[in-house]
Parts: C-alpha cells; structure tokens; sequence
C-alpha cells in the first residue's frame, strides 16, 4: 500500500514526516505524526514550518497526532479556550488546504482521569 523506499523520513522535536509513494499508482504521499508544544508561539512555528512543507511539495498530505489545539470552543468542557490559539490553528488548516477528518463516536479525545475536564485535541 506503502513505500518509503527511496524517499525520506525528517525528524523534528514536535512532529514526524514519513514520505513515500503509494504503491499502485505511484502518487507521492507525506505522513506527518504531530506532537506540537503547549506554548502559543512555538506552536505557530510548528504550524509553519508545516505550512510552509506542504505548500512546497504538492501531493497527498496526512497529518495526524497531537496538535494540542483546538479549533472551537465546544470543543473544549471545563478548560480554558484560547481564541489566539485557535485562530493560529484554523489559519494553519485554511492555508494548508487541509480538510478535517469529521470524527465518530466520542467528542472529546482527551479526558482527565476524574473527568472534570475534557478537548479534541487530537
């Protein structure tokens, strides 16, 4: 389905890219596995570099992981909301022409153990 043969793999402190090419029809695909940091502005420079990644090296993108933001306030129960975070977040996502995956089952992905607070975050 996959192979990274011949192409690359790049690791930074908050996210892992995977190239490669989908087998079958040979279309260049990027996986990108992100952890991104709690604090506002190097969040926005994950959102970036990733940007900018994608924008110059046109193919099919998957990002998934730990983005450690949220996109709306619903998405958040008993937790802070940070417009300026979101609003870097939906910019990254608008810019990137990247599309969310409308998830099933559970709104929220992250929960404390006691309950009290929950996001998707992820």
């Amino acid at each position: 389905m996959f192979s990274a043969a011949g192409r690359g793999v790049t690791v930074t402190e908050n996210f892992l890219l995977v190239s490669g090419n989908l087998k079958g029809c040979n279309q260049k695909i990027h996986i990108v596995n992100v952890y991104a940091p709690q604090r506002l502005p190097k969040k926005k420079n994950v959102w970036d570099s990733l940007e900018n990644l994608k924008l110059s090296t046109p193919s099919i993108w998957v990002l998934c992981g730990d983005f450690n933001a949220v996109r709306l306030q619903e998405e958040r129960k008993n937790t802070i909301f940070h417009t300026g975070c979101a609003r870097n977040f939906n910019d990254f996502i608008h810019n990137s022409g990247l599309l969310e995956y409308q998830m099933k089952g559970s709104k929220f992905t992250y929960a404390r153990r006691s309950g009290a607070k929950m996001s998707k975050i992820d």
